[in-house]
């Protein structure tokens, strides 16, 4: 009996990814040239590498023609320590500043394919009033971004010029089955 499952642990721990940043042994588990995306850190890592070809420097599992972009595999949460606040003590609270943005401008802009698989970002916050171009994506250009969802009672975004949730600039960009709730605010800068 022991024999059984032991054997199912093995084969539990083999359909696992590695979780930990950079170390993974695939990035691609499902070979459909999408690296997945698992937590904020690996969402907040998509700007080392804005056409999708590698997460943390790395590609490994993805097809021989290379990775194209990537994919949610769960809902994210802003509000990192769960007490129903975004200050101090969550992880992207940044001085008050928030999140920065992916692909912070026309110069450096998120140009990948990126699959929300129905999955849900809450509680999304930036601040940064004196800044354009802000949103989970500062500025896409030639980019797919899709079913995605970014609500939660505490997702605010305060910025200057071109200020949205998903994104600030959105240019050359196909944008299917995606929802916004919260609370916005910009000026003219």
């Amino acid at each position: 009996m022991l024999r059984h499952y032991f054997a199912a642990l093995m084969l539990l721990g083999a359909s696992v990814p590695a979780w930990s940043a950079g170390d993974r042994e695939d990035y691609d588990i499902d070979k459909n040239g999408l690296i997945e995306i698992y937590d904020l850190e690996d969402l907040n890592e998509i700007r080392n590498d804005l056409t999708g070809r590698t997460l943390y420097g790395h590609s490994a599992g993805c097809p021989d023609e290379g990775c194209f972009g990537v994919e949610l595999m769960a809902d994210l949460d802003f509000d990192t320590n769960g007490d129903g606040v975004i200050d101090a003590g969550d992880t992207y609270w940044n001085d008050g500043k928030g999140w920065e943005p992916i692909g912070p401008s026309r110069e450096d802009p998120f140009r990948s394919f990126f699959e929300g698989n129905g999955y849900v970002v809450r509680n999304f916050y930036l601040n940064r009033s004196r800044e354009s171009y802000l949103g989970l994506f500062g500025y896409t250009t030639d980019a797919v971004i899709r079913r995605i969802g970014i609500t939660g009672s505490l997702t605010y975004v305060r910025g200057g010029s071109f200020a949205g949730i998903l994104a600030g600039m959105i240019f050359r960009t196909k944008i299917e089955a995606v929802f916004t709730t919260g609370y916005i605010t910009g000026q003219i800068i």
